[in-house]
């Protein structure tokens, strides 16, 4: 890898089923993606992005370096998400749904563990309005950066009541966003920018 890649992974908790949210508001979806993965015409080689459904106990995974064919628009994005419905996940936990994109079930600990391991040194940071400013922080001799954040959920309290994580940084990203997909385009604003102005 490129000595100045930070691979990014992203990591979004929702307190609802997959069918909630894929029926009803498919937005987030839609947005979650388009923050982490999509840039100008391009994917981001550099990130991933794990979408956990609490309720169902389940999550699907974008891999940017591995997806095909993927578009910011909702239909093309509804017809990749559409066949996490077909499949019976008490029968297999584990599928490939399109190139690059997986579903899986397992408990929100196990999972965490698979989202964040990766390149070392590796960085967790978890979205806080209490944390430190993004800005504050040095991520150049970082070459992995994960971010965890959650929707309408207190991530730190998940984390406490799941055992998620043994260290990890509370930051803030935004004064103004809390909960949103949007945080996902600041934090990689601010890799981007911290590593184009030191080349």
């Amino acid at each position: 890898m490129d000595s100045n890649v930070i691979r990014r992974v992203f990591i979004c908790i929702l307190d609802d089923t997959f069918n909630e949210v894929f029926n009803n508001k498919f937005f987030i979806i839609s947005s979650l993606v388009s923050n982490a993965l999509l840039i100008s015409h391009d994917v981001r080689k550099d990130s991933a992005l794990h979408i956990y459904f609490l309720k169902d106990g389940i999550y699907v995974t974008l891999l940017g370096n591995r997806i095909r064919q993927i578009r910011p628009d909702e239909q093309s994005l509804k017809g990749i998400f559409r066949k996490v419905t077909s499949i019976d996940l008490s029968v297999r936990s584990f599928a490939h749904i399109h190139t690059g994109v997986i579903v899986r079930k397992e408990d929100l600990s196990s999972a965490m563990k698979h989202f964040i391991k990766g390149l070392s040194p590796r960085l967790n940071l978890v979205q806080s309005s209490k944390g430190l400013d993004i800005r504050s922080l040095k991520f150049k001799q970082y070459k992995q950066v994960n971010f965890i954040m959650a929707l309408n959920l207190n991530v730190e309290d998940l984390i406490g009541k799941y055992k998620l994580l043994d260290e990890y940084l509370p930051v803030r990203v935004s004064k103004s966003l809390k909960n949103s997909p949007q945080l996902i385009t600041l934090v990689n604003n601010e890799i981007d920018r911290q590593i184009y102005t030191s080349m």
